[in-house]
């Protein structure tokens, strides 16, 4: 049996027990995604986690929701694997490839092949490219009651996104233990306005995890995971050459480079007592240095003890997370490169209870914390568009919400209530909500200059009530998939602590997919959510130096999805989106324009 965590947000997993059964689904991407925490809604979906090459043959899903713990707003999760398939996972099957394009240019490639291999060695090796080459909407400024909107202009610009990943991975099993490894090439290329970027990683995992089946002994499962990264970008940067009376001068060009080195260990171990308790430790320790025009190391190292039991129909996880934050101190010619330097708690809350109300419907029961490191991948990996440059502010220190680039948040307490479960073995559901505390949380922002507006990240203190509800129907014929949440952020009074936009109110994603017959499928795609308001700093032409209220439209995204398989080997699929023509506005300025098509095949073998 395989547990699998995963967001409903982009649940196209659930989709894939059975439309990959009738072998014709191009859209399934099984992926190791998590489920959204308090501050996450408001954050565009990223697509970090590489194909799970093991479990694309998977037929027999177990699908459990919320089987990871919380892990912070903008943990760092390169591709770590968590799951063991059945040795005839695959079934005969060796290669998977998914190929497509269309207009405008959104070019996609996904290959995956698993040789024959003996004993308990399972291999795989994949490849995966998705690009956006096209036109951009030019987002301006237009006053709508003191408050600039942010809305397309007439104007258009071209530019690109392109993502590439490839590696292998694989996991081997023996009585005492079960290993997975990997390990990848993750490459991104972009160019807009702003920042045109070149970045380059090797990427890396390997988890050894006891599989021990008596009463008492001593259970162990840790991980590594790291990355070594190098990027060359060319940025504008208009407080470096700031000319208020020549203010074309304020944009050339600058360029620049940025290596980064991450690794992170996790692990938990402690003695079995038995079959319905333990004493276990969680260790959590990663470190991330840079070179390159940032010299900078940060780190973070985590000892949660806790105590284990299972009584009845209640489960109880009892612990305290003892937490410690390193960090070197930035040059004073360069306050940008900090990291790290909000230090946070020692103390944080560690329990997790729940109760077994009926055979498929589990109750819950949290309360959580600790400290996030904020790296250089993680903040690219949500927002392909911003860079070490930003924010600009921090350039000038006497400016508005200047700050460091690249800082650790804080989840000071985070209480949570939820219900989970499956009825009538159909449909799956998680609904919970709570109350999260947060000091020096990651937002998006901006700055503007002689009105117009550069992207950029802040961190505020903030608290959220929030709520979330995770649904998967499989009726046979038809599958839907949805996931609403919402967001109440409360900050505390002041100037300063308005910078940066708020998270979405509301968020909502669904997908709903019929099989027309044995051959023929069609869904529909939905996503969407409300506006976004903040304050953001700037130079005005008019008004000098200062706050600017700013607000983001909110916008719904419907999209179709087709496919036709013509025979148990080949398939065709096709798949639109944006067919309203709204303005989506997921990264702060950019938008692609118009709908979108792309149409291409499917090939198992």
């Amino acid at each position: 049996m395989k547990k699998l965590s995963y967001s409903l947000a982009i649940a196209s997993v659930f989709l894939c027990s059975r439309s990959a059964a009738q072998n014709f689904n191009p859209t399934v991407e099984v992926t190791n995604t998590y489920q959204s925490t308090s501050a996450d809604a408001g954050k565009p979906l990223s697509e970090m986690a590489v194909p799970d090459s093991l479990l694309r043959f998977d037929l027999d899903y177990d699908y459990q929701v919320f089987e990871k713990k919380y892990d912070g707003s903008y943990s760092f999760k390169p591709y770590m694997l968590n799951m063991t398939p059945e040795k005839n996972a695959y079934r005969g099957r060796r290669l998977y490839l998914k190929a497509g394009a269309g207009y405008s240019l959104h070019p996609v490639f996904d290959l995956v092949f698993a040789p024959t291999t003996k004993g308990g060695l399972d291999l795989s090796f994949f490849a995966s490219h998705k690009s956006y080459f096209g036109n951009y909407a030019g987002i301006g400024a237009s006053e709508e009651e003191g408050v600039a909107v942010l809305r397309p202009g007439d104007k258009v610009w071209k530019g690109y996104d392109a993502l590439t990943r490839a590696g292998f991975d694989g996991h081997y099993n023996w009585n005492a233990s079960t290993l997975t490894f990997g390990a990848g090439y993750y490459g991104l290329m972009t160019r807009d306005t702003v920042t045109t970027r070149g970045l380059h990683a090797l990427d890396f995992n390997a988890r050894i995890r006891s599989n021990s089946t008596e009463e008492e002994f001593f259970f162990y499962d840790f991980g590594i995971r790291g990355r070594f990264a190098s990027e060359r970008s060319k940025w504008t940067t208009p407080f470096i050459f700031l000319d208020k009376d020549n203010p074309t001068e304020a944009l050339e060009p600058v360029g620049g480079s940025v290596s980064e080195g991450i690794v992170a260990l996790e692990g938990t171990f402690g003695p079995v007592l038995n079959y319905f308790s333990r004493a276990v430790a969680d260790l959590d320790v990663i470190s991330a240095s840079y070179g390159g025009d940032i010299h900078s190391t940060s780190s973070l190292i985590a000892l949660t003890p806790k105590y284990e039991l299972e009584t009845g129909r209640w489960k109880f996880s009892l612990g305290l997370r003892l937490e410690a934050l390193l960090h070197s101190a930035a040059p004073e010619e360069s306050p940008e490169a900090a990291m790290g330097t909000h230090k946070g708690k020692i103390v944080y809350p560690a329990v997790n209870i729940s109760f077994a109300a009926a055979d498929n419907v589990l109750l819950t029961a949290s309360a959580t914390g600790g400290a996030t490191l904020n790296p250089y991948s993680s903040l690219i990996e949500d927002n392909h568009h911003i860079s070490f440059s930003q924010p600009f502010c921090a350039l000038d220190p006497s400016q508005v919400g200047a700050m460091p680039f690249m800082d650790n948040s804080v989840e000071v307490v985070n209480g949570r209530l939820g219900v989970r479960g499956n009825l009538w073995k159909k449909l799956q559901f998680d609904i919970a909500g709570g109350f999260s505390m947060t000091e020096n949380g990651l937002l998006e922002s901006g700055i503007f200059v002689f009105d117009r507006l550069f992207p950029s990240i802040t961190y505020q203190d903030y608290n959220t009530f929030y709520a979330d509800a995770l649904f998967a129907l499989d009726a046979g014929k038809v599958r839907f998939d949805a996931g609403i949440h919402y967001r109440n952020m409360v900050r505390p009074v002041g100037e300063e602590s308005s910078l940066g936009l708020s998270i979405p109110a509301l968020t909502a994603d669904a997908r709903l997919v019929v099989d027309i017959n044995s051959r023929v499928y069609a869904g529909l795609n939905l996503s969407g959510r409300t506006s976004r308001k903040g304050s953001v700093p700037g130079i005005l032409v008019d008004e000098g130096e200062g706050l600017r209220q700013v607000r983001i439209p909110g916008y719904l995204d419907v999209g179709l999805l087709a496919g036709y398989q013509i025979n148990r080997r080949l398939g065709v699929w096709a798949q639109g989106g944006n067919l309203l023509c709204e303005t989506l506005q997921r990264n702060v300025g950019y938008a692609e324009k118009g709908p979108w098509g792309t149409v291409g095949i499917t090939l198992n073998l």
